[in-house]
């Protein structure tokens, strides 16, 4: 008898990307065989995202097309998970009650699947990679304490969460021998880490001994929040070789007035930010950016930032814009706010319209542009040690990334030269000729 089919589609962040790979790691020992798309399999699974609007509607347009392939067949079974999930379990089934299977809790799939094949899965592994073989995230917590007006994380996730350090290094172990060099620390507020199983954050502590690991050549974290940012975080970057001198943390907003009715200043703010508060004032985070590039002088900044929050007049956005202006971050995204029910920000006075969000967001990713090609330029005549991603066979090029740059959110190196002079999971000296926007050219 085949093998019934699975397909399982991974939506929105990394985080999720993550529990996904847990997933097709519960189902993959052998009784159930995986499809690349949906068209051929059995079992459509669907991971969503319902962190915004967007997402949402994105995951829905899935559960579409998978209950259309259903209808017509070879799917049998259409199963739908994650955020959304838990988030809109029964407004989700009333919209959708042709689903065979919403769970809230995906360490159930597998049981889940079971009862609707009939078939039991045989032991598989913890976790199967959907990324390149040589680069993986690693999911240190789950889970928000930070309450911020705008965001359903905690609604959904609950609170912070860390998991024990062994058991962290025993899966980055285990990740350095399939063959994984680079680990993307991920959280959603990875700085925090070790805080609630230690009594203090233990992030510094972690990336120490993450770093003895034989095969891991760098470290990348993301989503640090800038009040858990320590001397002692900064220091360990400055002086750890495989810690890649790079750092995502995003700021939201950097007006005072906004940033208080976003929840992430205190009500009265004072003017020097701390790193024990909810947040940092912009003339914190001014001082915080100084100390990172006075300490690590040649690392990249990336941060996210929104745009339209509830009340933001244009001056307050101006100065929004002022500041990255003067802050010239290298990588930045930037996001219209999204009117999430269950957040205290969805029933607060002057909401802009989707035209005003999204315009002003767009006017900061202009702006980023120029930055960002300024920045880039500065790396013309380099030369930089790239990480080989794989091999563009109609442009002809080779691309990769050097410490600068994150998998799925940042810039590429191109690097035009014959097939199979270089190897994809292998490290290559590139020197930068050529540079535009986002994205950098050499030659070995």
């Amino acid at each position: 008898m085949n093998k019934p089919k699975i397909a399982l589609i991974s939506l929105g962040c990394d985080k999720n990307l993550v529990e996904s790979e847990r997933m097709l790691g519960s189902l993959g020992g052998g009784s159930y065989a995986f499809s690349p798309g949906e068209d051929d399999a059995d079992i459509i699974i669907i991971n969503t995202c319902g962190f915004i609007r967007d997402a949402a509607d994105e995951a829905k347009e899935h559960i579409i097309r998978a209950l259309e392939l259903k209808a017509s067949g070879p799917c049998r079974w259409v199963i739908v998970t994650g955020c959304l999930a838990q988030r809109h379990k029964d407004a989700l089934l009333e919209e959708f009650p042709e689903i065979d299977g919403l769970v809230t809790d995906t360490s159930f799939i597998k049981k889940t699947v079971e009862e609707l094949t009939g078939i039991e899965a045989e032991r598989g592994a913890s976790r199967i990679l959907s990324t390149p073989a040589h680069y993986a995230y690693l999911k240190i917590a789950e889970g928000c304490d930070n309450a911020c007006a705008y965001c359903a994380i905690p609604l959904i996730k609950g609170p912070f969460a860390s998991r024990p350090m062994d058991e962290l290094l025993e899966e980055a172990k285990s990740l350095a021998d399939g063959g994984v060099k680079e680990l993307i620390i991920i959280a959603q507020d990875t700085a925090l880490y070790g805080k609630d199983l230690y009594g203090e954050p233990r992030i510094a502590p972690l990336l120490r001994e993450l770093a003895k690991i034989d095969g891991i050549e760098w470290l990348r974290l993301m989503y640090c929040y800038p009040e858990h940012i320590t001397g002692e975080l900064i220091d360990e970057i400055a002086k750890n070789p495989k810690i890649c001198h790079y750092l995502d943390m995003p700021v939201q907003h950097s007006n005072g007035d906004v940033l208080q009715r976003m929840g992430r200043l205190p009500a009265r703010a004072g003017t020097e930010g701390s790193e024990q508060g909810r947040g940092m004032d912009e003339n914190g985070l001014r001082d915080l950016i100084g100390r990172l590039r006075a300490a690590i002088p040649d690392i990249v900044l990336r941060t996210t930032v929104m745009a339209g929050f509830p009340g933001e007049t244009k001056q307050e956005f101006q100065s929004m814009l002022k500041f990255l202006e003067d802050t010239r971050f290298d990588r930045l995204g930037a996001f219209a706010y999204s009117r999430e029910e269950g957040t205290p920000a969805y029933d607060l006075p002057g909401q802009l319209t989707d035209k005003t969000k999204t315009a002003r967001r767009d006017r900061v990713m202009e702006q980023q542009i120029s930055i960002s090609q300024g920045n880039l330029q500065k790396n013309a005549g380099k030369t930089l040690r790239m990480l080989v991603d794989g091999w563009d066979g109609i442009a002809g090029v080779y691309y990769g990334r050097s410490y600068m740059d994150c998998p799925e959110v940042d810039g590429l190196i191109y690097v035009r030269t014959k097939f199979g002079s270089m190897e994809p999971g292998t490290f290559a000296d590139v020197t930068i000729n050529e540079t535009d926007e986002y994205d950098m050219f050499g030659v070995l």
